[in-house]
């Protein structure tokens, strides 16, 4: 996901209605989501190892 598209420069006036709220899907299908998914409970697991 492109966040740039998301965020107000500063010194910027930003109103609500003006901001955009439509992405493109983050994935293809509902396999696809559950892959993603576990990947990223993974990459989130092995961090909070590192933590303890």
């Amino acid at each position: 996901m492109n966040a740039s598209k998301f965020r107000v420069k500063p010194g910027r006036t930003w109103r609500l209605q003006q901001a955009p709220t439509a992405i493109e899907p983050l994935y293809k299908s509902k396999t696809h989501y559950r892959k993603l998914l576990a990947r990223q409970i993974k990459e989130l697991s092995e961090l909070q190892s590192m933590l303890y």
